[in-house]
């Protein structure tokens, strides 16, 4: 009950003299009853005529709960113009006392305002429609479920995110789908719908003896000095998606339809998320969404700073539009990637944002308190005299009134409050203001440089200049830092010339200059680097989240980013389009670390292994499904993917291929349930729309090249193996290589039960007994193969096919394995397993232990620097310190010294452990 509950707060009557009169109205409820009504009479004098006019129905309700209360003072009796506006009355009126009590929180009042604003809307719709059925306008075979005839109502702004407050005006935008008329007939409809909507409207917003319900502004629409009130949905999306500008996707991300046809409104708003979101990090928006708050500012004539008295709570400093652009900022930046930071409401947001540690969760706090606090404020001036305001009276007067309805005893209490949570909004939204200022005049030399850069594709526009100037001192400074300025600054300019435009690149280095300070570190590595990074800076969105926490540790947190990222994406090529976007940027994350020593690089071939079987997992299951679209499916059928190589033993690098075996399993006379494909053919089909999937090149590139070259008879078999022939060839018809290829196997996506007699297969396979002699002969008749081969290793360092190298450590860890039946996949671990089982010695295995790390780092540091000629004299100044910090090794040449011992030293060694074979 209203006045059952126990009240927690009381407004303070400023005139109590006009408090006391209204109490006695109001003599037949509680002591406590009265003294709320005393309080709120005193202080606002729009308050105190609602309790004087509505006296005998609050009387006569004054037992029903604060919900009940609400649903009956919407009851509409007699002339629908009158009666919406006593019900909205009543509405306000139970609401100021549930408010102003305490009684129940400020969403669950700004949701009952926004419910009857829906509520008032739906009324006046149905009724212009009805009256339009009833003489004919509308025919009756173009009603739909709603009787609606296809016309909807969209809520925007505070309406649209449940948000309104006692003085708010309504936006709204009317459309109708223009699809569902004849083509003869749609100019007709149109007529109507623009009069149905203009006396919606005028029903509405129009100020009568009775009132208004709500000022209604229908200015959101598209092109509103051109466009009717109530245009298609058609033209009205071919305009968003066409010429739809930022402030429109920020407004649409709190649309929903509120009136009309739902089904036909929320399929539209479906259609927009597109023109909503992007998949890359807009950071561009931030500028535009700052420069609408200026805009408004000085449209209202709002400046200054932060005060009280005639302080502006909606846009001046610290206020409620700081709050709101600061969350809508950061949903355009990062909602297209993060659907849980779709959110309609600016509370909603800005905890999302701080879940997704987009924000910390101290800022979220900050603001959300402190909107709370300046929507309470602001309904408590709007509540003083039913005004549109949102401004604190400078009026003394007034401003003790508002003191006094907002419970405070003391003015200055009151002001510190406003004061301190205004300080603390504008302080906290600073982080989406601009992070590099704009420095003073460039020097002489920086002009230089700038002019040079001036000419390139990416300055083409005013606004990508304009951008970048504030950043020339930056970059100036940082590359000072360096042993090599001129070089560093060099490389970054080859990094500009492969730009294509920089508008958004520029923002998002306005915005992080930590994301710039990577950029230049990483172009300065290398030209093929700068290179890549130009044709592929989305890339760059993934930079956003660096550490070591940035990049998933499991498999399992690999899988759900993806899923995260693929909500909602149900074709296949989008999935595929989206899945490339994901993988490119967590590609190259781990390329950061690796480069920046964030993570070691056993983390990273875990990290590269990981991503590549979340990748491949998800290609499987679409293949799939594209297969059984295509040609039903094959029942009691299943497949796996058995992974080879540096996949198979997690120790992928950023270049490593996929070297993958396809195997399936089920009734080898089975069919598929239409085009009655056999199983052989039907899983060749699969396969084959996996590896499409995984290496056809789209805009964001390739998942992964694809080498199916271990599969059984190699390129002679076929491209997806049953799992009879599969054990059957390895147990019959393998070559010692294949067995030694084995030893790395993994499976690593498919059907459970599959992938549990695959693994089977393989112990089965393994443990075989193996002629040592004969692994010795042949292994050593690979070892004189790689010494043919012709190697640079002084310039180059090309150390994997070389004797004492990385191929011929894998060799012989291989083989061991195969003599011990080891279930080990990474060479180094079979190495340790083999010094374990005493097949090797402790000084052996030392030797070999740490060459193998050392060249595992070189080998990963090459590729990492993409430089496909690899000389030691071409080397960039940061990319020789690269090498020394991540080897440990005080000189470049030292390095070089190092292999060559290590080379030797393996390769007398390897030769021994091969020959002793027994």
């Amino acid at each position: 009950m209203i006045f059952k509950e126990h009240i927690l707060h009381f407004p303070i009557p400023f005139d109590p003299s006009v408090g006391e009169n209204m109490k006695s109205v109001y003599s037949d409820l509680p002591s406590e009853t009265q003294k709320l009504i005393r309080g709120i009479a005193g202080s606002s004098s729009f308050l105190k005529k609602l309790l004087e006019q509505h006296s005998e129905w609050l009387l006569t309700h004054w037992e029903f709960s604060p919900d009940d209360a609400i649903l009956a003072a919407r009851k509409l009796d007699g002339n629908l113009d009158i009666a919406l506006r006593i019900a909205k009355a009543r509405t306000a009126l139970v609401l100021a006392l549930i408010d102003l009590s305490h009684l129940r929180p400020l969403e669950w009042i700004t949701e009952n305002l926004t419910n009857f604003a829906d509520f008032a809307v739906q009324s006046a719709l149905k009724s212009e429609l009805e009256l339009c059925v009833s003489n004919s306008k509308i025919k009756k075979k173009f009603l739909d479920e709603n009787n609606s005839a296809g016309i909807f109502v969209l809520a925007m702004g505070k309406m649209g995110a449940h948000e309104l407050n006692y003085s708010s005006d309504i936006d709204l935008i009317f459309l109708f789908d223009g699809s569902q008329f004849p083509e003869e007939e749609i100019s007709d409809y149109r007529s109507i719908f623009i009069k149905i909507t203009q006396k919606v409207f005028s029903l509405i917003s129009k100020n009568t003896a009775h009132g208004y319900v709500f000022r209604t502004d229908l200015r959101l629409r598209p092109n509103p000095s051109v466009t009717s009130v109530c245009p298609t949905m058609q033209s009205a999306e071919a305009y968003y998606i066409r010429e739809g500008r930022t402030w429109e996707r920020a407004a649409f991300i709190k649309a929903r339809v509120c009136a009309g046809n739902k089904t036909i409104g929320n399929n539209f708003l479906q259609r927009m998320q597109k023109f909503i979101w992007r998949q890359e990090l807009d950071f561009a928006a931030i500028g535009e969404i700052e420069q609408l708050l200026i805009q408004s500012r000085q449209h209202k004539e709002i400046s200054g700073p932060i005060t009280v008295e005639g302080h502006n709570l909606k846009l001046g400093q610290g206020g409620i539009r700081e709050i709101e652009f600061f969350a809508q900022a950061h949903q355009l930046i990062y909602g297209g990637r993060h659907q849980d930071l779709r959110q309609i409401s600016t509370q909603g947001a800005l905890q999302a944002l701080s879940d997704q540690n987009r924000i910390t969760p101290k800022i979220a706090k900050i603001l959300i308190t402190a909107l709370r606090q300046h929507r309470k404020i602001e309904h408590r001036i709007q509540m003083l005299r039913d005004t549109q305001s949102h401004s604190i009276p400078t009026n003394l007067e007034e401003l003790e009134r508002l003191c006094a309805l907002s419970g405070y005893v003391k003015l200055e209490d009151f002001k510190d409050d406003i004061i301190a949570e205004l300080r603390k909004t504008h302080s906290a939204t600073k982080t989406s203001s601009r992070i590099i200022k704009k420095n003073t005049s460039p020097t002489d030399q920086q002009k230089i440089r700038f002019d040079e850069w001036r000419k390139l594709q990416a300055f083409k526009s005013e606004r990508a200049v304009e951008v970048f100037e504030t950043q020339l001192q930056y970059i100036w400074n940082y590359a000072q830092k360096s042993k090599n300025p001129n070089e560093v600054l060099d490389y970054f300019g080859y990094f500009l010339s492969g730009l294509t435009s920089g508008v958004q690149l520029f923002s998002l280095f306005e915005r992080r200059p930590d994301i710039l300070e990577k950029v230049i570190y990483v172009t300065s590595l290398s030209k093929q680097l700068a290179d890549a990074l130009a044709k592929q800076v989305s890339v760059l969105d993934g930079l956003a989240d660096t550490g070591p926490d940035a990049i998933p540790s499991s498999l399992t947190g690999f899988q759900k980013s993806l899923q995260a990222r693929l909500i909602n994406t149900k074709d296949f090529e989008t999935s595929l389009t989206n899945t490339r976007a994901w993988k490119s940027e967590e590609h190259f994350k781990i390329i950061f670390a690796q480069l920046t020593q964030i993570i070691t690089p056993q983390r990273a071939e875990k990290a590269y292994s990981d991503l590549a079987q979340t990748c491949l997992n998800l290609c499987l299951d679409q293949a799939l499904c594209e297969t059984k679209r295509r040609f039903g499916e094959i029942p009691g059928s299943s497949v796996a993917i058995l992974a080879m190589g540096k996949m198979g033993s997690q120790e992928m690098s950023c270049t490593s291929d996929l070297d993958i075996i396809v195997i399936y399993d089920g009734n080898p006379d089975s069919v598929s349930s239409f085009k009655e494909l056999d199983i052989r053919t039907y899983f060749q089909k699969v396969t084959r729309t996996l590896i499409s999937g995984l290496s056809s090149s789209m805009s964001y590139g390739r998942l992964y090249e694809v080498d199916m070259r271990l599969r059984p008879s190699g390129r002679a078999g076929t491209v997806a193996t049953s799992l009879e022939g599969f054990v059957n060839y390895q147990k019959t018809k393998a070559w010692l290589w294949e067995k030694l290829a084995l030893t790395r196997a993994r499976v690593v996506a498919g059907d459970k039960k599959l992938c549990s007699e695959i693994n089977k297969a393989l112990i089965d396979i393994l443990d075989q007994k193996n002629d040592p002699r004969e692994i010795s002969i042949e292994v050593n008749d690979m070892r004189l193969r790689i010494s043919k081969l012709e190697i640079d290793i002084k310039q180059k360092w090309q150390i994997k096919k070389l004797l004492g190298g990385i191929l011929d450590l894998e060799l012989l860890s291989q083989s061991l394995t195969l003599l011990i039946k080891g279930k080990n996949r990474k060479p180094s671990d079979q190495l340790k397993n083999a010094f374990d089982k005493r097949i090797i010695s402790k000084s052996d295995y030392d030797v070999l232990f740490n060459s193998l790390e050392l060249f595992s780092v070189i080998e990963h540091l090459k590729r990492l620097l993409g430089i496909k000629e690899f000389k030691l004299d071409s080397l960039s100044t940061p990319a020789v310190e690269l090498f020394i910090n991540n080897t440990g090794i005080e000189s470049i040449n030292h390095i070089g010294q190092e292999i060559e011992k290590s080379l030797s030293e393996n390769s007398d060694l390897i030769q021994k452990l091969i020959s002793e074979l027994k």
